[in-house]
């Protein structure tokens, strides 16, 4: 189904798409080290700095306003 996408011809379209590809991958990270898999931590600093040296304000947003919720529990998440 994102076979059109990933192929897109437009050089925007296809960098927001890789940008949503690698946010998906640093939440996954995220996840996996509040859940205690330390095996992540290289791949969330790895996968961080790759979404801020793509130098696209929409990525620094999302991450200044969202991206610490991933790393909360519930109860952190209910205390926000």
């Amino acid at each position: 189904a994102y076979g059109p996408l990933l192929r897109e011809a437009d050089g925007e379209v296809r960098q927001i798409v890789k940008a949503a590809d690698k946010l998906c991958a640093y939440i996954k990270c995220v996840e996996e080290l509040e859940a205690g898999n330390r095996e992540f931590a290289d791949a969330a600093q790895q996968t961080l700095a790759s979404l801020r040296d793509m130098n696209m304000p929409e990525i620094d947003w999302f991450l200044e306003r969202f991206a610490p919720a991933f790393g909360l529990t519930l109860d952190g998440l209910q205390g926000r």
